[in-house]
């Protein structure tokens, strides 16, 4: 790379961008610019955040003079429904293939659909249908009894079937009258998840529906390019890392935004400990979940109705009631771009910060529960264990801004105080925590394919690690 290349995100808050050039084998940041996302068009606060950037450019350099990449989640993520038969098998594939294409499950069915179920399911308002079901020859009855029913639905989005490719024409043909991509069996066999080709779907549905309309078709024109979605960009960026860097081939990152709260992991998912055996399926080396109800602007108030125990209790011992902090979650979720008005304020948004990064981390998480056989006991694993995960990396805007690393230990460590019932959570026990201190995730996700060893030594090199002040 020769020159100058800025990267802008649209997030579902704020628009920010960064302009970089090369530094030996990694990128130096010339500038950077924020502004709050413009939601009637997109476009305006694009253009407005590359006008700061070119204001920064060495050189004289002017808007047009160097290439532009960019990212957006701006429509709150894309939303996916997925439906599937087996709940620990082919519907668990599908959430993972939903989540690591950079969308999120707005509702799920297992098993036969119903009328009903599927009346459910549209009540989230999905851009994408994910029909999934049967290994290659295996089961059909099912498959063919759902495909009707969302034929015979007011589903107006997009199918994508990534079943058992033994009735796929039989399933198109039954839904001639809706928009249908196929893609390969998410899982032909047993035990094996193959996402690749559905991932490759949801995003090319992406292409064809968030560049429409509020001025996204005219940055995609001043670009050049496609966007990326931004949860796309980092689950690249994260991948990246792990695959690259032996030294960093096992960490999580968490990113609480304004809508959701995003949740990474790379590193096996089962360590095959004696006397452990696991239910389901092995779930990927690198994993992204993301939580719709769990936001610290837009969804705010969802989030405190989802923490209200943890949130309740944890008032009892700060400087204001629960009540009060049900109010700040009001006028955050009114007035998304405001930051907090002092010190108060800001310690109720760490507050939510923490409840939201601990929520998130157990729905990510697997579980581990003793079961009692005439042999003895064994234990069930069922997820991912993170609890070898020795590094946690915060970025969204306000972990980016805020030293949070003692906050979020002891939040994880009152959420596997909190879990009632005999399934351990399995998440991060002991970790150093480091801030993304420029919130440059989003934004080197988008240059991981044309520059992917300067865009891994960009991020860890302006990561800042947080000494531990409290045990």
């Amino acid at each position: 790379m020769n020159e100058l290349v800025a990267v802008i995100d649209i997030g579902s808050t704020y628009t920010k961008g960064a302009l970089f050039s090369p530094a030996g084998d990694g990128l130096e940041v010339r500038g950077q610019g924020v502004c709050p996302t413009t939601r009637e068009d997109l476009g305006e606060g694009f253009f407005r955040v590359l006008g700061e950037l070119a204001r920064t450019a060495p050189g004289g350099a002017a808007v047009g003079d160097f290439p532009v990449r960019f990212s957006s989640s701006a429509k709150g993520g894309l939303r996916i429904a997925a439906v599937g038969l087996v709940p620990d098998l082919t519907l668990q594939v599908a959430r993972l293939a939903a989540w690591s294409a950079g969308g999120k499950i707005v509702g799920d069915s297992s098993y036969r659909l119903t009328a009903e179920r599927m009346k459910g399911l549209l009540e989230g308002d999905p851009d994408i249908l994910l029909f999934v079901g049967g290994t290659e020859g295996g089961h059909e009855k099912y498959i063919l009894a759902n495909a009707e029913i969302v034929a015979a639905s007011p589903f107006a989005g997009t199918v994508v079937y990534a079943g058992n490719s033994a009735v796929g024409p039989r399933v198109l043909e039954i839904l001639r009258d809706k928009r249908t991509v196929p893609a390969d069996n998410v899982m032909p066999q047993i035990g094996v998840v193959s996402t690749d080709s559905a991932r490759g779907a949801i995003q090319r549905i992406f292409l064809d529906t968030i560049v429409h309309g509020r001025g996204l078709d005219r940055v995609r024109e001043f670009c050049g390019s496609d966007p990326k979605p931004t949860p796309l960009a980092v689950f690249d960026l994260v991948s990246l890392i792990s695959r690259s860097r032996a030294d960093w081939d096992d960490f999580c990152v968490v990113d609480p935004g304004g809508a959701t709260t995003d949740f990474y992991s790379t590193g096996e998912a089962f360590r095959g400990a004696e006397g452990v055996l696991l239910k389901g399926i092995r779930e990927p080396r690198v994993k992204r979940t993301v939580e719709g109800d769990l936001g610290l602007r837009v969804g705010a108030e969802s989030l405190l109705a989802e923490a209200e125990e943890f949130l309740r209790e944890e008032t009892e011992n700060r400087p204001f009631s629960f009540e009060a902090l049900k109010d700040h979650a009001a006028a955050m979720t009114a007035g998304p771009s405001k930051g907090p008005g002092g010190p108060r304020e800001l310690e109720m948004d760490r507050l939510l910060c923490e409840a939201a990064a601990a929520t998130a981390v157990l729905r990510h998480a697997g579980s581990l529960e003793a079961v009692f056989y005439p042999a003895g006991r064994v234990f069930i694993q069922q997820g991912k264990d993170l609890r070898p995960c020795r590094r946690l990396i915060g970025t969204g805007g306000f972990l980016s801004r805020h030293e949070m690393g003692d906050g979020l230990r002891r939040a994880f460590s009152r959420a596997r105080s909190r879990v009632r019932g005999e399934k351990i959570p399995l998440i991060p026990e002991d970790f150093r925590f480091y801030r993304d201190t420029l919130h440059l995730f989003p934004l080197l996700g988008s240059l991981v394919d044309d520059f992917p060893r300067e865009a891994a030594a960009c991020a860890l090199s302006h990561l800042t690690e947080e000494t531990r002040t409290s045990e």
